[in-house]
């Protein structure tokens, strides 16, 4: 079946997919997760959901509201609790999966396959004065042919992580590229962090740090070098976040 590019037409291609598709009698229903508003095929990983090649399946009942994506309200607050949605952004194999899962399982895993349009894991932190904060962690594709979908995913959040490679010159421009659609389209008031992975390949490095760190300073993000492999700075990135988020006043 064909599936189109365009995220209009890929999401008309959705409803219509959500609203008639039926299944064989006598053939096991594969399991569903209407978490956030949508239909996901569940993946093997417990956890993680994507969407099935990449298109996103809308429940009838919410095909208007994108309501998991693009809500306003992208991050609820009160004195002690904090539900954000976080988005990472960048260039496919910099690692935004490795540095979701090793934050959110404590794994690395150097096999793990490239993300087919996004995947979904949560995580929460407790913070020193007794803040709770729930992340709701949309890792997107970094291949070339979603970057359409992206908006779908960035739109509504509370906090980018843009994510490159410190070996690779190309991951950085594009994650320059990322930064500037996140000042045009990004919600007023986001949290942006730039993150510098593979921190463990230092042999290697191909972008300076005090480069990176000079970009984020003039682009109003918070700079930090991480390495999922050996988990360096992974607490300490999402740690920082926390502190960054807006409290209630209550």
């Amino acid at each position: 079946m064909h599936i189109p590019s365009h995220p209009l037409r890929l999401l008309l291609t959705a409803l219509d997919l959500a609203h008639t598709t039926r299944y064989r009698p006598g053939r096991a229903k594969p399991k569903w997760s209407s978490r956030l508003g949508f239909l996901f095929r569940r993946t093997r990983a417990p956890g993680i959901v994507s969407p099935t090649d990449g298109v996103l399946l809308l429940s009838c009942r919410n095909a208007g509201r994108l309501d998991g994506l693009n809500s306003e309200n992208s991050m609820a607050t009160d004195s002690k609790n904090i539900r954000v949605k976080l988005v990472l952004l960048g260039d496919s194999g910099v690692g935004k999966s490795c540095i979701v899962l090793r934050f959110v399982r404590g794994q690395f895993d150097p096999t793990s396959k490239v993300t087919v349009g996004a995947s979904f894991l949560s995580q929460t932190l407790a913070l020193e004065d007794s803040t709770i904060v729930k992340f709701e962690i949309w890792d997107t594709a970094g291949q070339e042919r979603y970057a359409s979908l992206a908006p779908l995913y960035y739109r509504g959040a509370a906090v980018a992580v843009v994510v490159y490679d410190i070996t690779s010159q190309e991951t950085f421009k594009k994650a320059q590229y990322w930064v500037k659609e996140l000042q045009k389209h990004a919600s007023p008031g986001i949290v942006m962090a730039l993150v510098g992975n593979k921190a463990d390949l230092h042999e290697k490095r191909a972008v300076s740090s005090q480069d990176a760190m000079e970009y984020a300073e003039k682009n109003g993000m918070f700079f930090i070098e991480t390495s999922a492999k050996t988990a360096n700075n992974i607490n300490q990135l999402f740690q920082e976040i926390a502190k960054r988020l807006p409290r209630s006043s209550s």
